[in-house]
């Protein structure tokens, strides 16, 4: 007979498939992939995660807009709708493990993994990060699933979590995440969406299907160089005990030199030494939000910023 006991205590004893190498050191501050978004003041493209909230994230300050009930319900959503793919991927024999912890230490990061699965096609293992959105809504479908115009595009914060994730799992020889939308809506099933997101002599690129054409873009708003050169900044303040402002940018443009002036982004002294030639614009430089300016998004108007309430 088929020995059913033997098999179950086989699996419970078999351990994870994929386990942490390193572990977390109680001295050291991590970052976190799925932390808010900036953007370029220059040219509108993704930096990472805002500095002025992962600070205060870090030294767990009070929130002044904390998540209502809507926040709430959507991340609820999210797990159920992770639960559900799960499911699937155990029914499709590629399901492996999933909520899998990594800390890297070389670059400070902790993460979680959404699932983890085995590509049937060759035989190698790769991630999962699932994600859900309103497909109902033309605004949210355009973007990610493309246009006559435009190609299939993940959403910008989305994609930086996933890069960072590879850079994580380099160590495991895991070359690809698999970055699904699923339609809360349930408006269509095309409308769910899959970006496989990969690093090949240090370009980002992602493969998607557009017009039933299997399609490879490159990357090329932001890169891992970049990515690595922001956290060190941020590990550095938040070292230093010492809270930005609203982001930053890592040395002034001499392009946009008079324009920050006149905002007031540069202090006198320092725009008048500049002019000297007393110091140099790549030695000095900004922690002014490089997306809003002053603190709202240029095309909508809403609030880009997180506002906490400082302790005096």
């Amino acid at each position: 007979m088929l020995n059913i006991i033997s098999m179950l205590e086989k699996n419970l004893n078999k351990g994870p498939v994929l386990k942490s190498s390193e572990s977390k050191d109680s001295n050291r501050i991590y970052l976190y992939p799925s932390e808010a978004m900036s953007y370029s003041l220059e040219d509108g493209s993704p930096v990472g995660a805002c500095i002025r909230q992962v600070w205060f994230n870090k030294k767990k300050a009070p929130i002044s807009n904390p998540k209502n009930s809507y926040n709430n319900f959507i991340f609820e959503a999210g797990h159920m709708w992770e639960d559900w793919l799960v499911k699937q991927y155990t029914e499709l024999g590629i399901y492996l493990d999933r909520s899998v912890k990594l800390v890297d230490n070389d670059l400070s990061i902790s993460c979680e993994i959404d699932i983890l699965h085995k590509n049937p096609e060759t035989g190698e293992i790769e991630v999962t990060e699932c994600k859900q959105y309103n497909g109902s809504n033309h605004y949210a479908t355009k973007d990610l699933l493309g246009t006559h115009g435009n190609l299939p595009k993940p959403k910008d914060q989305n994609l930086l979590q996933c890069v960072k994730y590879l850079m994580v799992l380099a160590k495991y020889n895991i070359k690809k995440v698999n970055l699904i939308y699923l339609d809360r809506s349930c408006s269509h099933f095309y409308n769910n969406k899959q970006f496989t997101i990969y690093i090949s002599d240090g370009t980002i690129y992602y493969d998607t299907y557009f017009a039933n054409e299997l399609m490879t873009i490159e990357v090329t708003e932001f890169n891992v160089n970049s990515l690595l050169e922001k956290d060190q900044a941020l590990l550095k303040l938040l070292e230093m005990n010492y809270a930005p402002d609203p982001d930053y940018f890592i040395s002034y443009n001499p392009n946009t030199l008079e324009l920050d002036y006149e905002r007031g982004n540069i202090t006198k002294t320092t725009y008048n030494k500049i002019k000297k030639g007393e110091i140099n614009l790549e030695d000095s430089g900004s922690w002014l939000c490089r997306y809003c300016s002053y603190g709202k998004n240029n095309q909508t108007g809403e609030s880009t910023c997180v506002e906490y309430i400082q302790d005096e």
